[in-house]
């Protein structure tokens, strides 16, 4: 579940991105992928947003982009505020499984903060 909403949050954000439709009309799959295909896909997500994190120039952080949200609606976000988003996006996530974990010990914390305007 949570996983493979991450999957589809980083997918999303990717197609807006790439000027293109992402096809998703809800925040999760139908049914979920297996974790060997889920781990893999998280990880080549992953190296994207690393990779484009690392080659953007200032004027491509702060260029303006229109997408539609998985729910239907308009939203405007710059280019860096759709990778500050996904990222904090990712950390909230994973603060939710740090929550699910502590009881057993292992700790971690996370936070959202989202960076879209509505037109």
């Amino acid at each position: 579940g949570t996983f493979d909403h991450i999957l589809l949050v980083g997918d999303s954000f990717r197609a807006h991105l790439e000027s293109r439709d992402h096809r998703y009309r809800a925040r999760h799959r139908a049914g979920p992928l297996t974790f060997p295909k889920l781990a893999s896909r998280l990880g080549r997500m992953d190296d994207h947003y690393n990779a484009l994190a690392r080659r953007w120039r200032d004027t491509e952080l702060t260029e303006t982009i229109r997408f539609t949200f998985v729910c239907g609606s308009a939203g405007v976000m710059a280019h860096e505020d759709i990778l500050l988003q996904f990222v904090n996006h990712v950390t909230y996530h994973h603060g939710f499984f740090s929550t699910l974990l502590y009881p057993h010990k292992i700790k971690g914390a996370g936070y959202a903060i989202v960076g879209a305007r509505h037109p």
